[in-house]
């Protein structure tokens, strides 16, 4: 990102997510449901992915 170059990860693998990803962005019927900060924490940034799956307010 620094020399404006991306890569879209799709994946439903949620520790590889947490190894590789800056920002964690969760879609549902394509539509962003809301992004995670990914703290390379996996509890915190599966549970905080998961809430917003379920419809439910993260921390």
């Amino acid at each position: 990102a620094e020399e404006g170059a991306a890569i879209l990860l799709i994946t439903s693998d949620l520790p590889e997510m947490v190894d590789v990803a800056d920002r964690v962005l969760v879609m549902d019927g394509y539509r962003i449901r809301g992004e995670v900060e990914n703290n390379r924490n996996y509890e915190h940034v599966s549970t905080a992915v998961m809430g917003l799956i379920h419809g439910h307010k993260t921390a």
